[in-house]
């Protein structure tokens, strides 16, 4: 069974071969030239005006940046700083309470000095993330989301909490903001 047509393909493309006016065109919106340009005018700097600020000059050249000098190279400050190291080290032994060791982790990485205490934060996130220490069975808000970040900032698998829990934390903290919550 054949089908048949009432138009052929050339009576189709009859009048279509003809170019037709955008809307926008007509409206007159702007026209643009996507012609590439040839090798015979390549762009220069006064085709292209480049745009100005007015900034001011850099007042931090190299030479003052050298010339600065700082106090706090002698060696009465690298004992100190080696003394103030060791007492963290000490703190971080005698913290016991997984939320109080979550925090001090916490502050330490927020003043920019974790990097010192790397083997002491990876022995304290270890020990949380093994024991399910400070999870979400039980605890506040605060404690859950504070163990969800920091191990995942470290790059540990870790759930953000349990569904119930999780929405029955938010519930309240969103319910009522005055009231501590938690969850025991």
């Amino acid at each position: 069974m054949a089908v048949s047509f009432p138009l052929s393909l050339s009576s189709f493309l009859e009048g279509r071969t003809e170019a037709r006016a955008s809307p926008l065109l007509a409206k007159g919106a702007p026209r643009f030239n996507w012609g590439v340009r040839g090798a015979s005018s390549p762009p220069t700097l006064e085709s292209t005006p480049r745009r100005s600020a007015n900034y001011r000059p850099n007042l931090w050249d190299y030479d003052t940046i050298q010339s600065i000098r700082t106090e706090y190279t002698g060696e009465s400050y690298k004992i100190r700083a080696e003394d103030l190291r060791q007492q963290a080290t000490l703190i971080f032994e005698a913290t016991d309470d997984p939320m109080a060791q979550m925090e001090l982790v916490d502050k330490i990485e927020r003043l920019g000095i974790g990097y010192l205490f790397e083997d002491q934060i990876k022995t304290v996130l270890d020990a949380i993330y093994t024991n399910n220490i400070g999870g979400s069975s039980g605890n506040d808000l605060h404690a859950v989301a504070l163990r969800f970040r920091i191990l995942r900032e470290h790059g540990y698998s870790v759930s953000p909490g349990t569904p119930n829990t999780l929405s029955l934390s938010i519930y309240l903290f969103l319910s009522l903001p005055s009231l501590s919550i938690s969850l025991s």
